[in-house]
């Protein structure tokens, strides 16, 4: 039974992706490659990216852009769930457009969040 519960959970991508952040800024450490991180006064933009390549392998991920560039973060990041929780708490997040992109099975983007014009 152990050895069946340990495979339902067995993640593969799930272990090497990961995210943290904290007030100032979100560190995002990849699959491969270096630790990339953007400053949350940089974020001007948060997309969803969704492809057809699911389910067995993520196809789900967080675009956050600025003028130093983009982060991609696989939704299954570890570490994923806190950050979606303070994007989504962003003053005009669009909630509609996230649960649409959740639900989407093809090769998509979905604008959620726009930095306001000062």
């Amino acid at each position: 039974m152990l050895f069946l519960s340990r495979l339902l959970n067995w993640r593969p991508w799930r272990a090497a992706e990961r995210v943290v952040f904290d007030q100032h800024a979100i560190s995002h450490t990849p699959r491969r490659g270096a630790v990339t991180r953007f400053d949350w006064a940089d974020l001007d933009a948060i997309d969803i990216e969704t492809t057809d390549q699911g389910p067995f392998v993520d196809d789900v991920f967080w675009l956050l852009s600025g003028p130093k560039g983009l982060c991609r973060i696989s939704n299954a990041a570890e570490g994923m769930q806190a950050l979606r929780r303070a994007l989504q708490a962003l003053p005009g997040f669009d909630h509609d457009v996230a649960i649409m992109a959740m639900a989407m099975a093809a090769n998509a983007r979905f604008p959620c969040w726009r930095r306001a014009e000062p």
